[in-house]
């Protein structure tokens, strides 16, 4: 979700304004205060620093609470963000226009089938073989005639080995960069080829 503001309130008056930096505020789950909210976190992150400065918090959500917060109307959404989350804000004055939520957007992976409602790829806790299998994620496909089809993205990086222990890309935008890199080289080479 990004979060759209007049200006950006939330940072403090200490600050050097001339700092770039990316400012992150955690909210765990509501769920024992608020029994009609899902269970799950949220955590903002604040754009009001980074090298185009604007007053926008990013959101990442997940689990329950993503499915409930993404299937409300944009109105819904904001009030609940306005009642139980911007107020828990550094600098939050109830009585100032400029705490008031300008626009709101978000995208719904989890109600979008293609997306598998939300799925991501990920190695579980204590997998000895995980970063193997994400190799075949970055392999060739449809191999037969012409063409193919390579993936690229964050959860396709290569695991390389450093000073004897396993380095990984994968989940990071380096990684994202990486394999983008890596399947146009595969096509080119491909059209190349035939």
């Amino acid at each position: 979700m990004f979060l759209r503001f007049s200006q950006p309130w939330w940072l403090t008056s200490l600050d050097d304004p001339h700092t770039t930096c990316l400012e992150f505020f955690r909210f765990p789950s509501l769920k024992s205060t608020v029994h009609h909210l899902p269970r799950g976190s949220l955590n903002f992150f604040s754009l009001a620093r980074i090298h185009n400065p604007q007053p926008i918090l990013g959101v990442f959500v997940s689990t329950e609470l993503a499915k409930f917060l993404t299937s409300l109307s944009k109105d819904d959404l904001k009030s609940i963000l306005e009642s139980y989350y911007i107020p828990q804000l550094p600098n939050y004055d109830a009585g100032n226009p400029v705490c008031s939520i300008v626009e709101v957007d978000c995208s719904s992976w989890c109600q979008n089938a293609f997306s598998g409602f939300g799925a991501y790829t990920h190695i579980p806790v204590g997998s000895e073989s995980g970063d193997e299998d994400m190799i075949t994620l970055s392999e060739k496909i449809l191999t037969a005639g012409k063409g193919g089809v390579w993936f690229a993205g964050e959860h396709t990086a290569k695991t390389e080995i450093i000073e004897r222990l396993k380095y990984t890309t994968m989940a990071t935008v380096t990684g994202a960069y990486q394999s983008g890199i890596r399947a146009a080289l595969n096509v080119v080479e491909s059209l190349i080829s035939e």
